[in-house]
């Protein structure tokens, strides 16, 4: 006869094991959109400064850049704090 112990843990570590994937799928999108967000900060604030505008004027599109530089950090900073607190209840 079949156990169903044995059934329940084994799809509890088949669970465990998508929710760890998922979480790494998570972390690494976090650390792309942070990387992404260094080097478009960098390139529109070199962008307007040679230019000759500064980087919070809409002057220019690397204004843009450098808002949306911004922009993804703030994002990023958020979505590293909602995956590290809230990793045990969201694989609940």
């Amino acid at each position: 006869m079949d156990d169903p112990v044995e059934e329940s843990s084994a799809d509890g570590l088949a669970e465990d094991a998508q929710s760890t994937k998922r979480r790494e799928r998570s972390k690494k999108f976090v650390l792309q959109l942070r990387t992404l967000s260094l080097i478009l900060v960098v390139v529109g604030f070199v962008g307007a400064i040679a230019e000759g505008s500064a980087p919070i004027t809409p002057e220019t599109a690397f204004s843009y850049v450098f808002a949306a530089g911004i922009a993804g950090a703030l994002v990023s900073v958020y979505l590293g704090i909602f995956l590290h607190d809230g990793a045990d209840e969201f694989d609940r």
